[in-house]
């Protein structure tokens, strides 16, 4: 074989090993990019499901407060345990804070 050829011959070599080596490169950046998607929708699916928690529990609170008399009466323990935090009593009002993350500001009736 002529040296020129077998100088041309190391060079395609040359070049297929630089092909390799950049389809390898190119393929890894897309195995990346691939991962982080991957982590982006696991991410996305939880927040989704998360969601669909709280709408779950606001219907059922829509549903219970529907349903309820307008007129509370009595004390309703089961209602105020299923759907109150915590209650403050201050000097001038009651502060409420449920469950669903809001609160409320009830004026105190003077009893004095």
């Amino acid at each position: 074989m002529p040296q020129w050829l077998k100088g041309l011959w190391y060079v395609l070599i040359d070049i297929g090993v630089l092909l390799k080596f950049c389809v390898r490169k190119d393929y890894s950046k897309v195995s990346e990019e691939i991962e982080k998607l991957k982590a982006d929708k696991k991410e996305l699916m939880v927040t989704k499901a998360q969601n669909e928690s709280v709408k779950r529990k606001v219907a059922q609170m829509k549903s219970f407060l529907d349903e309820a008399p307008t007129e509370i009466t009595n004390f309703d323990d089961i209602m105020v345990r299923r759907y109150v935090k915590e209650i403050k009593i201050y000097d001038d009002r009651f502060h409420i804070i449920f469950k669903a993350r809001f609160d409320l500001d009830v004026p105190r009736k003077n009893t004095k």
